[in-house]
C-alpha cells in the first residue's frame, strides 16, 4: 500500500495479489481440451484440480480477512484497492474485502468482461474497488495488452470535492 498525495487529500492505494489457484497450463489444457473425455485417469486427475482450487480458496480467505482488517483499520481514509484477487465476485475472498467499498465495474462497467485470458475467458479475477469519496467515471479491461495471462483494468476516478472544503 500506499499514500498519495493529491491536492490537499490523502489517498491510500491498496495494491493486492492473493493466492493462486496454482492451476497448471497442463491443467487448464486437460479441461479446455476436454482431454478428460478420453483419459482413464480423468477421476484423479480432476480430483488433483480440484483438491487444488479448494486448498487455494482457504488460504486466499486467511489472506482477505488481513486486507479486510487492513481496509477496516484505515477508514475513514480514501482509498483504492485494486489487483489479482484470483477470485470471482461471488466468491467469499471478494466479498470479504468489497463489502465496504465501490466495484468500478458495477459503477461504470456494462455487460460482460474477463480479466483472465484463460479458461474459457470466463473469469474475472482482477477488481478494483474504491471508498464512496470517488465518483467512477469509467471502467473497462485493454485486451490488447498481452503481457501476462491478465488483462488490466482501467478506470477513471474523480475525487469527489469534500463539502467542508467548500
Amino acid at each position: 500500500w500506499a499514500d498519495l498525495l493529491i491536492g490537499k487529500d490523502t489517498v491510500r492505494v491498496i495494491n493486492l495479489h492473493l493466492k493462486s489457484t496454482t492451476i497448471t497450463a497442463q491443467d487448464m489444457q486437460f479441461v479446455e481440451g476436454h482431454e478428460y473425455v478420453l483419459d482413464t485417469a480423468r477421476n484423479s486427475k480432476l480430483k488433483s484440480i480440484a483438491d487444488k482450487l479448494a486448498e487455494n480458496n482457504i488460504f486466499r480467505s486467511a489472506q482477505a480477512k488481513k486486507v479486510e482488517e487492513f481496509i477496516i483499520a484505515s477508514q475513514p481514509r480514501k482509498m483504492i484497492v485494486c489487483g489479482d484477487f484470483n477470485d470471482v465476485p461471488l466468491s467469499y475472498s471478494y466479498n470479504l474485502i468489497a463489502q465496504s467499498l465501490v466495484d468500478t465495474f458495477i459503477a461504470a462497467g456494462s455487460g460482460y468482461t474477463y480479466t483472465f485470458n484463460g479458461f474459457f475467458k470466463l473469469l474475472a479475477i482482477d477488481h478494483m474497488l474504491t471508498t464512496e469519496h470517488f465518483d467512477i467515471l469509467s471502467y473497462e479491461v485493454d485486451y490488447s495488452m498481452n503481457y501476462s495471462d491478465h488483462y488490466p483494468i482501467i478506470s477513471r476516478l474523480k475525487l469527489k470535492q469534500d463539502k467542508k472544503k467548500q
